[in-house]
């Protein structure tokens, strides 16, 4: 949990959750415009978000750009904290898409049992074919339950 303000001003409040850290509102404030820009280029397409993070790998996590999506990105991390643990209907809906996924994985598991799971092709091509034909067998396993 991040915050704006110091900790005892959440305490003397009474709040329960408690944040860690403090967000760093300088340095957004300072970079605001190259964030709009970056946001900018990845909404009209002109690059993708993996290759402006790829870049941003290839740097230093000191770059300062990095740092300031980082402090940006803890803003809405922490918003969404409290949102999950104040909204019961959110936190259904969150556990039923994970109980969904879950699901679907030990399904697959089931399907796949051969050779503790594991694909004993080895070039690329023929791991891809084994994949399709696994997928083709769940299915046709899904199609005729329902």
């Amino acid at each position: 949990m991040y915050a704006f303000e110091k900790r005892r001003v959440y305490e003397g409040r009474g709040y329960k959750i408690l944040p860690q850290k403090y967000v760093n509102v300088e340095l957004i404030g300072e970079y605001w415009d190259e964030l709009l820009r970056l946001i900018a280029t990845m909404k009209l397409k002109e690059t993708t978000a993996s290759q402006i993070f790829k870049r941003f790998n290839s740097y230093s996590k000191q770059h300062i750009l990095y740092q300031a999506l980082k402090a940006f990105g803890q803003i809405i991390k922490s918003q969404f904290i409290l949102e999950y643990l104040d909204d019961v209907i959110l936190r259904q809906t969150i556990e039923k898409q994970l109980n969904k996924v879950e699901h679907s994985q030990k399904f697959a598991r089931a399907v796949f049992h051969g050779q503790n799971q594991e694909f004993t092709q080895e070039t690329k091509e023929e791991q891809l074919i084994a994949e399709g034909c696994k997928r083709l067998i769940e299915n046709a396993i899904i199609c005729w339950n329902y």
